[in-house]
């Protein structure tokens, strides 16, 4: 019960960017600290470390497949011949994170029912597009409380930031919590396959 709760947790916060960003040497550019080198520690970070806590056994066993053996020699390789070793390092954690992230979601997402898993990703998924519609209305970030989903501070006239013209006015696309507004169309994306799987298994359900 409490693995599903927290898997359940963890798919609803799955597209708030919550977290502590650290600022080593290697994550200055020119004197410039860049976000995108910034080792960082999110909330769902530390619910997948609870997750693989409480599947410790069976996580073991999962790494011991000669598969994995090899792909960590090859990035052990990797990161010896690195010119930043600290980012490499901090790639591998990110790598064996996605692996554990995959084996959670083959474990536990069989128990959940497809009608909870909708839920999650349609919960968060209202609050993004109510997020994104403010932003696209204000041209800027809203900050408040949505600083604690990850939202960040931006505006038009950010260097770099997206931007759409229609008949010669610009207009900001909306980031929501994410990093890009590429990474929240992924996530939608994501969400309707999910809404669309779910419709279909009702459907076939009901006709027999």
């Amino acid at each position: 019960m409490i693995r599903k709760g927290l898997f359940f947790l963890l798919l609803f916060i799955l597209p708030f960017q919550l977290g502590k960003h650290f600022f080593p040497p290697f994550s200055y550019l020119q004197g410039v600290r860049v976000d995108y080198l910034s080792p960082t520690i999110y909330l769902i970070d530390t619910l997948i470390l609870l997750l693989s806590i409480l599947n410790l056994k069976e996580l073991l066993l999962f790494f011991r497949k000669k598969v994995f053996i090899f792909i960590f020699l090859l990035i052990a390789i990797n990161i010896i011949f690195s010119q930043s070793k600290y980012l490499s390092l901090y790639g591998l954690l990110r790598m064996i994170e996605f692996f554990i992230l995959i084996f959670l979601g083959k474990k536990i997402m069989k128990y959940l029912s497809p009608r909870s898993i909708v839920i999650s990703f349609l919960s968060s998924g209202l609050i993004e597009l109510f997020l994104c519609l403010l932003q696209f209305y204000n041209k800027s970030s809203i900050q408040g409380i949505f600083y604690f989903i990850g939202e960040r501070l931006f505006t038009l006239s950010t260097p770099g930031i997206a931007k759409a013209t229609i008949n010669g006015i610009e207009f900001l696309r909306p980031y929501g919590s994410f990093s890009h507004p590429n990474s929240m169309a992924g996530f939608y994306l994501l969400s309707c396959y999910r809404h669309i799987s779910y419709i279909k298994y009702y459907t076939l359900d009901a006709k027999y």
